[in-house]
């Protein structure tokens, strides 16, 4: 039995489990660019879409 006190089959579990999981990513995102970058700037775009619809409603165009 490992130090953990988790058995060997519940470790190779856990590992299958993992490299499913990093599969389905891999496949999930391929071709896109993940870069750090492209990911901020993404998100930038994302909230000051948000930002920009949500003002006027707040404001009720109250503020040019």
């Amino acid at each position: 039995m490992p130090p953990s006190g988790f058995s060997q089959e519940a470790i190779n579990g856990l590992l299958v489990f993992v490299r499913c999981a990093y599969q389905n990513t891999l496949e999930r995102y391929r071709g896109q660019d993940l870069t750090e970058g492209s990911v901020l700037n993404e998100s930038v775009r994302y909230l000051e879409g948000v930002v920009s619809r949500s003002v006027p409603l707040a404001t009720d165009g109250t503020v040019s």
